[in-house]
C-alpha cells in the first residue's frame, strides 16, 4: 500500500515510517492511533489467485481520499429524504 496514498494516510513516506518504528515506538504509535477515527473513500481491487491448488484473493488498493464531508452530508440527507417518503 505503500505509495501516494499510504503517505495520504499516514503522513509521511514508508521509509520515515520504518525509522520511526525503530527509533521511537511511542512516537510510531501516536501515528497509528491518530489515524484510527479518519475517514477515506478506497478504490480497492480484488483478484483470485491460485497457487498449489489453493485460490486466495489478492486486495491492492489503487488509491484513497478523505472523505468530502460536504458533499457527503448533503448526500446522506437526500438518503434520508427518500427514506422518509417510503411507505412502511
Amino acid at each position: 500500500m505503500f505509495s501516494s496514498s499510504a503517505t495520504k494516510v499516514f503522513g509521511m513516506e514508508a521509509q520515515q515510517l520504518g525509522e520511526l518504528k525503530e527509533a521511537d515506538k511511542d512516537a510510531y504509535d501516536r501515528v497509528l492511533t491518530d489515524i484510527c477515527f479518519k475517514y477515506y473513500n478506497w478504490r480497492i481491487n480484488a483478484k483470485p489467485s491460485t497457487f498449489n491448488d489453493e485460490t486466495r484473493m489478492r486486495y491492492s488498493v489503487l488509491g484513497c481520499d478523505p472523505v468530502p464531508y460536504d458533499r457527503y452530508i448533503s448526500h446522506l440527507e437526500q438518503t434520508l429524504e427518500k427514506l422518509e417518503q417510503l411507505e412502511c
